[in-house]
């Protein structure tokens, strides 16, 4: 499968982004070294995966910087015969145009079986899952004002494991 994504929370370069995944399983218990070769194993299934999936909940406009009118920011023209105050604005969001999608990569190996007539069910699996370019809102210098920080591509992480499960 590829998975093709387009989000307009990113800049215009960085919308649309590919997500592939690929999966396949082998029943041994269906081969015929293993088939009425033991009373004992009534299913076998050996399985392997592989895929992406990209997160872009960022909130809208990321990209952009916005501005927002205050008060507490007006200006007063004291040039003319009559004074008066002037709307001011300020910076209610700092843009991040390169912020692009964040990344996470699965693999999984694992086998299932059934034993004794269907008495005991196994479940073996061994995972990993990576996220790279995880969006995580970073904070700039208070000098820079008080808006709202930008998402960046700032951090990855790893979830590595074994699962058992027995029925």
């Amino acid at each position: 499968t590829l998975r093709r994504d387009r989000s307009s929370r990113f800049a215009k370069d960085f919308r649309t982004a590919y997500f592939p995944s690929v999966s396949a399983g082998w029943v041994l218990s269906e081969e015929s070294f293993l088939k009425g070769a033991t009373s004992w194993l009534n299913f076998a299934k050996f399985r392997v995966g592989y895929g992406q999936t990209g997160n872009q909940e960022i909130g809208n406009y990321n990209a952009f910087s916005t501005y927002l009118s205050n008060p507490e920011t007006s200006f007063y023209d004291l040039t003319g015969a009559n004074s008066s105050a002037l709307q001011g604005y300020e910076l209610g969001q700092f843009g991040n145009s390169s912020a692009r999608w964040e990344t996470t990569t699965s693999t999984n190996v694992g086998l299932d079986a059934t034993f004794f007539g269907g008495k005991l069910e196994a479940n073996l699996d061994w995972f990993t899952r990576r996220t790279t370019d995880m969006l995580f809102p970073v904070e700039v210098q208070f000098t820079q004002g008080r808006a709202i920080n930008p998402f960046q591509n700032i951090g990855e992480m790893s979830n590595k494991g074994v699962e058992l499960n027995l029925n």
